[in-house]
């Protein structure tokens, strides 16, 4: 039988009635008097601990609890919250040739965010050199594109004091995985026991990686016995369209294949790491951007950018490398858009199939209005 939370109204009544109950002649529902403040007092008591049983029986089930009953029930199969992580990457320096920068130097980008040098560095012959960064707090904010500049917080002799982050950025910054991010993990753990390298066992391995919020899984998309998963980071990666920011390959202690980068080699690694099986090649890979071109009659121009955005999230939220997108799921993103206006999708008029690898994302609408 379902047990319903009696309200605060509901145990004032019952409080009063109690003390009427006990006490022939009294009369608790007096506008002033002691009874009545008892009565009060002793139902927001009652209240205080209704409050606390309910809140302890959503930390029964995985789909109401927080914060750390929730990293208890994760715990039990294996399914650890992702703490925050630290961006990393290249970046370029010029100076004099055979001047070395410290590990430990660092560098400050203009809003404040520094980073660290990881290890010694000589100014090559060409007057060049690349450092390795990683940021100094770890978080999304570490997060860098290629060509940021950074600033030297102590000057070098014979080095420049800007250093210019190089290809493909200062990537894999992360913060806190949050509750539903979590909670969504571990059911999907739950509804997909691990199988020895099912597709559901890559998925979830990519998405163990902070900053990894989505990830699909292909067989044999190359020659042999190859699996390609490929990963999204809507969070980390917002600045891109939540792509990955690297190149495609194989972990770095993968012998068969080349070496990924960025956040590619970073889920590569993780995976090759002791989870995947000894004899599969897994390559981790970007999705390819799909730009979908629509053409869209009787959307007023007040309403156009809304609509614009709604038709952008409804490809992101329905999309898959390979996978297809539901014309009617747009359909219903316009129409929440579109204030009560009448509209017409003239293009395109069938489901949007994305060829292999392809992720959807929004090209050019043309607009016909009135």
């Amino acid at each position: 039988m379902t047990w319903t939370r009696p309200t605060l109204a509901e145990l004032v009544d019952k409080s009063v009635d109690d003390f009427d109950g006990r006490l022939p002649g009294a009369d608790a529902r007096l506008p002033v008097g002691v009874l009545p403040g008892l009565a009060r007092a002793k139902a927001e008591g009652e209240n205080e601990l209704y409050g606390a049983i309910a809140f302890l029986a959503d930390q029964l089930f995985d789909d109401t609890a927080e914060d750390e009953f929730l990293d208890r029930r994760g715990a039990e199969f294996g399914v650890f919250r992702k703490l925050p992580s630290f961006a990393g990457g290249p970046a370029s320096i010029a100076g004099n040739a055979g001047m070395v920068v410290t590990a430990g130097t660092v560098v400050q980008r203009s809003d404040g965010v520094s980073y660290s040098v990881t290890a010694d560095v000589a100014i090559g012959a060409g007057g060049a050199a690349t450092l390795n960064l990683k940021a100094q707090d770890a978080g999304a904010a570490g997060n860098a594109a290629a060509g940021t500049k950074l600033q030297l917080q102590t000057g070098l002799a014979g080095v420049q004091n800007v250093a210019i982050v190089s290809a493909p950025g200062l990537t894999g910054g992360a913060d806190v995985e949050d509750d539903d991010a979590y909670r969504a993990r571990i059911i999907e753990r739950k509804q997909n026991p691990p199988q020895a390298g099912a597709p559901p066992d890559y998925v979830r391995w990519a998405k163990e990686v902070p900053g990894v919020t989505r990830a699909w899984a292909v067989r044999n998309a190359g020659a042999g016995n190859t699996v390609t998963v490929y990963a999204m980071l809507d969070d980390a990666n917002a600045a891109y369209g939540g792509f990955p920011q690297g190149t495609n390959g194989v972990a770095a202690g993968e012998t068969r294949g080349t070496a990924a980068t960025g956040d590619q080699l970073t889920v590569a690694n993780y995976i090759f790491g002791g989870r995947q099986p000894i004899t599969g090649l897994v390559y981790v890979c970007s999705p390819i951007a799909n730009p979908q071109n629509f053409t869209i009659k009787g959307v007023p121009p007040a309403l156009q950018a809304a609509v614009s955005t709604a038709i952008a999230e409804a490809l992101n939220d329905g999309g898959s490398p390979g996978g297809t997108n539901y014309i009617d799921d747009i359909e219903a993103a316009i129409k929440a858009a579109a204030a009560g206006n009448h509209f017409l999708i003239v293009s395109p008029t069938v489901d949007i199939v994305n060829p292999a690898g392809r992720f959807p994302t929004l090209g050019v609408i043309t607009w016909q209005y009135p």
